[in-house]
């Protein structure tokens, strides 16, 4: 490829939206890890010892530990390598067409030349990523959130990364979404039927400009801010409540709207993070990746609106070179997506992605030693 060509190339990856978004979520992220970690330590652990001191302890060291491996899962993809793939060459079997492997119209070896791959070979799974301008091999998805791709060395940290957010989510959730349900519900009591809420509020034409969501999030919004603006006039007039006990005086228990979004927040992203880890554990399980189901998912919507006279826009089916012989015969064998040619059986397919013994699923260090070459994979179900 030309100078000219892999800047063009470079500058076209540049108006990819993942590509941004993979510079600016991670910065997003830290800035909600830091917020949510200082809340963690000055306000969750000692609310949470304040009740159960040994509890206290225990819930400090799991959180931290959980937080610790959550780091290191997510920094294990966001550092890893997108250099161009070092296998340029088939191997000596492929070349010789003596296995199975994916194969052009031809039956030629596949070969990328787009971005920085310059020619290099294409296994069976092994997929271009646009994003990261670089093959992949065993090619899941590209993340946005870790700007880097999930293949077949990061798909197993990448699987503990959303499991151990989630374990942290959880954690930080247990504590903090009861006080902030009772302070929700003070400033519901104390703010929604007042006059000056129906004022502002419920009385205007604005407040169903979004629907009921709009109308009922905003009073929430409002509430909040009158109920600040409340506990201040009180202050400065010098109104004392009579004292309260170290036990009832709770920073959690008080409603401040920036603790009521971090716990929404956090909701919202165990929930990503426990769909994430389901459709991991099903795609493995089935021996699939995230690409295999969307382009066959794509496929079938496709082949429904031919009947209508529209063109296909591309072919998902896999090209597959079968040898007959042992001197280069062989046919080219065209897949269908739906058909489960890397499906080794449940098992075989979780120790393929994640290793022989289950509590080594969530050590992101160790090193899965099951999988197949990339160009032997398929040979059991052709």
């Amino acid at each position: 490829m030309t100078a000219a060509g892999t800047m063009t190339s470079a500058s076209s990856r540049l108006r990819r939206p993942n590509v941004w978004l993979g510079k600016a979520i991670p910065l997003i992220l830290l800035v909600f890890v830091w917020k949510g970690w200082e809340l963690v330590l000055f306000r969750i652990i000692p609310h949470v010892a304040a009740r159960h001191p040994r509890l206290g302890t225990v819930y400090a060291v799991v959180m931290h530990a959980a937080l610790a491996m959550t780091l290191l899962s997510y920094f294990k993809v966001y550092l890893h390598s997108q250099a161009p793939p070092r296998e340029i060459h088939p191997p000596p079997e492929v070349l010789a067409k003596r296995v199975i492997f994916a194969c052009d119209e031809s039956g030629a070896p596949l070969r990328c030349y787009r971005d920085r791959c310059g020619g290099a070979w294409q296994a069976v799974r092994t997929r271009h990523c646009r994003d990261c301008g670089t093959c992949r091999p065993l090619f899941d998805h590209h993340c946005a959130f870790m700007d880097n791709c999930v293949d077949a060395e990061t798909h197993k940290a990448f699987f503990c990364f959303v499991t151990y957010a989630a374990v942290v989510l959880g954690l930080g959730l247990l504590p903090l979404a009861p006080p902030q349900w009772v302070a929700l519900r003070e400033v519901v009591r104390s703010t929604w039927s007042s006059h000056a809420m129906a004022k502002k509020w419920w009385s205007r034409w604005y407040s169903w400009l979004g629907g009921p969501i709009w109308r009922y999030l905003g009073a929430v919004l409002l509430g909040y801010r009158q109920h600040r603006q409340a506990l201040e006039t009180a202050h400065d007039s010098k109104v004392h409540t009579p004292p309260a006990s170290a036990h009832e005086v709770d920073y959690l228990s008080v409603p401040r709207l920036s603790t009521l979004a971090i716990t929404a927040a956090t909701a919202l992203i165990l929930l990503i993070a426990l769909s994430m880890i389901f459709v991991v554990l099903r795609n493995a399980s089935r021996g699939l990746s995230t690409v295999q189901v969307e382009r066959a998912r794509a496929y079938r919507a496709q082949r429904k609106r031919a009947p209508l006279g529209l063109e296909p826009r591309y072919d998902a089916r896999l090209r597959l070179w079968v040898p007959t012989d042992d001197v280069g015969g062989g046919t080219i064998l065209l897949v269908e997506p739906s058909i489960p040619l890397f499906d080794f059986g449940r098992r075989e397919n979780l120790r393929r992605a994640f290793g022989d013994r289950w509590w080594k699923w969530c050590l992101p260090w160790v090193t899965v030693n099951a999988r197949e070459k990339p160009h032997d994979e398929g040979k059991k179900n052709v």
